[in-house]
């Protein structure tokens, strides 16, 4: 009977003992995934560190060396532009690999190339001087077509459905669509009816205004007029400074009153830091150039230098600022604009504070760039949406073409309202919980 207890004792620890033996790694990789993100986030952070520390050292080295400063310019320059394109490639890819809203996300995507183009403008501009004029120009185009796809972004986080908004607008005071000084002396006050097509017109006309001027640019450089930099009235530069300028001025006005409009429906989306990361980008980069030109031209605190002139030395100065702007740019763009907001748990979560009754029933869908309407599965970034291209893929493409710009210059020029009502696709809990679960499972 002892020797049957004993047996039972000795086969029972080595059980325990086998069990702890198997448990103790398990426990120990469970312990090791929680703690991997900040782990890998801890990694990435050194290295950049590191490359920061590079970029600084080397250039004193180069000029300690006797090295040309426009040749440290460019090294540094680039160093810059090497550290800025894998942050904001890296949150295209998570957007496009967490394709849940593309009505939204596209835009979103939109706005994100702008750091990794500006910084790879603008170092070319600044190493190609000869060329520099018209690879400037084409980074100004995109800084209209930012502003544009940002209204357009702030427009999808409200609803899918334009026509809610205007119904929501009538329901607001008076004031939210009254001119505010001194735009008010010229003006007079939008209805609340036509507010949302008024907006869409002003940030609208500074794409075209934008493009017709790079036109116009590149026509006057060609024929030695233009000047950039020179505030003569016998030269170009003036003139398409003043028109785009006021033309900017008018875009940006038009996104201030229509965030102060919705200022409540959009407070959970952190509207603040997302128009102050692209306005940072779009309109400090443009008064920086102008500062710039006016200092050069009107000091000597800037001065020619060996085979560089004074002009362009003010220009190749503000490429040079923008590589590096851009470096903090993508850091921020990294905080505001992270694809996280759009996982199923995390935009139920902002669109419940505003609206839970409703936005419970529904997820409003954008079925007008191939998506199957009955196919919820569609937004799983690891389904192939039933069709014969991931939908990485698909969601690329969703974010290139931007089929609102020629749509709204079509309605425009036919002298119709830019109301956009796109179908709508109702889910119940039980289909929603599938996506949430989705989500789930893929993050795992």
């Amino acid at each position: 009977m002892n020797l049957k207890k004993e047996k039972e004792r000795q086969l029972y620890a080595s059980r325990t003992t086998t069990d702890t033996m198997i448990g103790m790694p398990k426990r120990l990789y469970m312990s090791f995934t929680a703690y991997w993100s900040w782990i890998k986030a801890g990694i990435i952070l050194l290295l950049y560190l590191i490359g920061l520390v590079f970029i600084v050292i080397k250039s004193i080295e180069l000029y300690s060396d006797g090295k040309e400063k426009h040749q440290i310019g460019y090294f540094s320059a680039a160093g810059f532009v090497i550290l800025t394109i894998p942050i904001s490639i890296q949150l295209i890819i998570n957007h496009l690999s967490h394709w849940y809203k593309p009505n939204i996300q596209k835009y979103v995507v939109r706005i994100i190339w702008m750091i990794p183009l500006y910084s790879v403008e603008s170092f070319l501009a600044l190493r190609f001087r000869a060329f520099a004029i018209y690879i400037r120009t084409l980074r100004e185009c995109y800084e209209a077509y930012v502003i544009f796809n940002f209204l357009y972004f702030l427009i999808a986080l409200l609803s899918n459905d334009e026509s809610q908004l205007i119904t929501i607008m009538k329901n607001k005071p008076e004031e939210r669509a009254r001119h505010k000084f001194p735009v008010t002396l010229c003006l007079k006050s939008w209805s609340l009816g036509e507010f949302l097509h008024k907006c869409k017109v002003g940030v609208l006309q500074y794409v075209v205004c934008k493009n017709i001027t790079a036109i116009g640019i590149c026509i006057m450089e060609s024929m030695n007029i233009y000047d950039e930099g020179q505030w003569r009235f016998d030269r170009g530069y003036i003139y398409m400074c003043v028109i785009s300028n006021l033309s900017q001025l008018w875009a940006l006005y038009c996104l201030i009153l229509f965030y102060f409009a919705f200022t409540e429906e959009l407070t959970p989306w952190r509207p603040v830091g997302k128009f102050l990361a692209v306005k940072s980008v779009v309109f400090f980069t443009w008064y920086q150039s102008i500062l710039i030109n006016i200092i050069a031209s009107a000091t000597n605190v800037i001065n020619s230098h060996g085979t560089w002139s004074t002009d362009e030395i003010a220009k190749g100065l503000q490429d040079y600022l923008i590589c590096i702007e851009m470096f903090l740019a993508a850091i921020a763009f990294n905080i505001y604009f992270t694809y996280k907001d759009y996982l199923p748990s995390k935009y139920y979560a902002n669109i419940n504070s505003k609206d839970k009754k409703e936005q419970d029933e529904r997820i409003d869908i954008d079925d007008e760039n191939g998506y199957a309407n009955n196919n919820i599965d569609s937004y799983s970034p690891t389904n192939k949406a039933k069709s014969s291209h991931p939908v990485f893929l698909t969601a690329f493409l969703q974010s290139s073409i931007p089929n609102e710009i020629f749509s709204d210059l079509s309605r425009v020029a036919k002298g119709e309202d830019l109301l956009i009502n796109n179908n709508r696709v109702r889910i119940n809990s039980e289909e929603k919980q599938k996506l949430l679960s989705t989500e789930s499972s893929n993050d795992t």
